[in-house]
């Protein structure tokens, strides 16, 4: 890959930062283990209740809503807590430039203006809608790739995988 550099100008939404909530959720090992024990009891509920009939009738569909409510629950408290940050920290509001190379990161915006090498960071992931840029185990940076050419997104996975494992 050549050394140029990928120029990204980037101006949040609220939606961005729920990305980033659902994302870092994702990421914490209790969050694992709470939906794999959700998923499992489900699992289990939906088996015992094919394999006899009356399974409804002794509570097997209490646990089956309890879970799909766990579900829904998680998903709207990432949702208003995203909103929520969204709307109090004006931070967020604020353009934001990154200027990416195969040796660093540049990022301005607001008083921020700092050169990251890469093997400084903490790591670098990706959802659907975004990269993030971790300084930290719980604090990153958000790069939306709505604001990138297919050719960008390309160049930075690239990166990403030569850069951290």
């Amino acid at each position: 890959m050549e050394n140029s550099a990928i120029i990204v100008n980037v101006s949040l939404t609220a939606s961005d930062l729920e990305d980033f909530y659902y994302h870092k959720a994702r990421r914490s090992s209790v969050m694992k283990m709470v939906i794999a024990c959700a998923l499992l009891i489900f699992i289990s509920q939906l088996v015992r209740i094919a394999m006899g009939p009356g399974a409804l009738e002794d509570g097997g569909w209490k646990w089956l809503l309890a879970v799909i409510a766990l579900f829904f629950i998680m998903h709207y408290s990432n949702k208003r807590n995203a909103q929520k940050e969204f709307k109090k920290n004006t931070r967020l509001h604020e353009p934001h430039s990154y200027i990416i190379t195969e040796d660093s990161i540049h990022i301005k915006g607001g008083p921020f203006n700092t050169i990251f090498q890469w093997d400084k960071l903490h790591d670098m992931t990706e959802s659907k809608r975004s990269f993030f840029i971790w300084f930290s185990k719980g604090s990153a940076q958000i790069v939306p790739k709505r604001d990138m050419t297919p050719d960008e997104i390309e160049k930075v996975r690239s990166i990403r995988k030569s850069r951290f494992k």
